[in-house]
């Protein structure tokens, strides 16, 4: 989305122009694994000094035990949740942000993963298929049961971003329609080329 258009429906969400973040998506789910993405933030926060950072959460509002625990830790000015967005306003939140981080356990596909890249927003996700199959060598893994690896994993790429932006928008390419209808075409071809004895 371009910049402008990002900035104006980000303002009208109550998000600064010029403020950086870190940005989750999803449910409470077990598998989501939300609380690592706390922890990530809180680590990232009061060991690399990211004192302009914020952490952004769009998807379902978290439950009580992860409130208390970002009031426990003291982060409740640096963590906003915007709830179920538009699709246009999630563009927009991808479009800005300084990376999605999706620490899932499990997932059916992963899309985060791949509407981030196909975004211009860098990626940093859980060292696990099919995250790692989406996501390619233009995102970076790590551990989801570690968040203190994680935390090394993105601050160690938090001054290569822009790169990140360009491999996952080739990385999206990977994904195209025309490749998704002819892969179609050749399983389907290959079932019907088998016989039954």
């Amino acid at each position: 989305m371009p910049f402008d258009e990002a900035n104006e429906r980000l303002s009208s969400l109550g998000i600064a122009n010029k403020q950086r973040y870190l940005m989750s998506i999803g449910d409470n789910s077990w598998y989501k694994n939300r609380v690592s993405v706390l922890k990530i933030f809180v680590q990232l926060v009061q060991c690399h000094q990211q004192d302009d950072l914020k952490l952004i959460f769009a998807g379902r509002k978290l439950t009580s035990e992860m409130n208390d625990f970002i009031v426990e830790v003291g982060i409740e000015n640096r963590v906003e949740q915007l709830g179920l967005i538009s699709n246009e306003d999630l563009r927009a939140l991808y479009s800005r942000a300084d990376a999605l981080v999706f620490p899932s356990l499990e997932e059916g596909f992963g899309w985060p993963v791949l509407e981030a890249q196909a975004s211009g927003c860098p990626v940093f996700a859980s060292n696990r298929a099919p995250m790692t199959e989406v996501g390619g060598d233009a995102a970076e893994y790590f551990d989801p049961l570690s968040p203190e690896a994680a935390v090394e994993v993105i601050y160690n790429c938090l001054n290569d971003l822009q790169g990140m932006r360009k491999q996952g928008l080739q990385n999206v390419e990977n994904f195209s329609n025309e490749l998704m209808v002819n892969g179609y075409l050749e399983a389907y071809e290959r079932v019907c080329s088998y016989k039954i004895h």
